[in-house]
């Protein structure tokens, strides 16, 4: 879930509780994130500057290693959409979607709720300025991050979630922004069976507006649904 910048991510674990369920198969768990991804005519106006992408299965992450989460359970797939930007005047905005299949729905709920933790929040907080900062420039960095959790989503959706992380950027001319801008993303998951769907959203000066994220999740979640998995 809410692999923002890469930085908050989580895990699942094969302890107590797995279902016994047998696991779909890659091919159709390929074919399942492909039908589900976000593409082209969802986002009219915006440039695909990435094409869809399955993503290899990684090693545990710093957020992983700081909230204590182990023993990974990796997934059938992990499947990014296409990236979407678009530039507006001063704003600057890129969007994907993620659709991750886990063996089966329970290790897919344990993950999700890793996720969710308020340790991996906390972590993911304080491990996000210096990712950021990496990406900087010589001349503009990001200020303090702060993380909060966005309305529901999703209301009635098993593990739906909104999280927005905020950073101002310091070192911008004035005459290119005459006010201090900030930085966003904003970061959504929930289940479907044993898949964990995601989108990202990430903006600047201003966040990506709630009504498109709306949009676009409503759409996730009635492609999820209506896939077979």
């Amino acid at each position: 879930m809410l692999a923002a910048s890469g930085v908050l991510v989580g895990c699942g674990t094969s302890g107590p509780g797995a279902s016994t369920a047998i696991p779909p198969t890659k091919a159709l768990a390929v074919v399942y994130a492909h039908a589900v991804n976000l593409q082209p005519g969802d986002l009219p106006g915006m440039t695909v500057t990435q094409s869809e992408q399955e993503v290899a299965p990684s090693e545990t992450t710093p957020v992983q290693s700081c909230a204590g989460i182990g023993n990974l359970a990796q997934p059938i797939t992990k499947t990014d959409s296409a990236k979407f930007t678009g530039i507006s005047g001063s704003q600057h905005e890129e969007i994907r979607s993620n659709v991750e299949v886990m063996p089966t729905t329970a290790l897919a709920a344990q993950k999700n709720a890793a996720e969710q933790s308020a340790r991996a929040i906390s972590c993911a907080e304080r491990l996000l300025l210096p990712k950021l900062n990496a990406l900087s420039g010589s001349r503009v960095h990001f200020g303090h991050v702060a993380l909060a959790r966005l309305p529901d989503p999703l209301p009635g959706v098993d593990g739906a979630i909104g999280l927005r992380i905020a950073a101002p950027v310091l070192g911008v001319p004035t005459a290119i922004e005459p006010s201090q801008p900030t930085f966003y993303i904003d970061a959504f998951a929930f289940l479907s069976g044993p898949a964990e769907v995601s989108m990202v959203a990430t903006a600047f000066p201003n966040p990506v507006p709630a009504q498109t994220e709306k949009r676009l999740l409503d759409l996730l979640h009635s492609r999820s649904s209506a896939a077979d998995l």
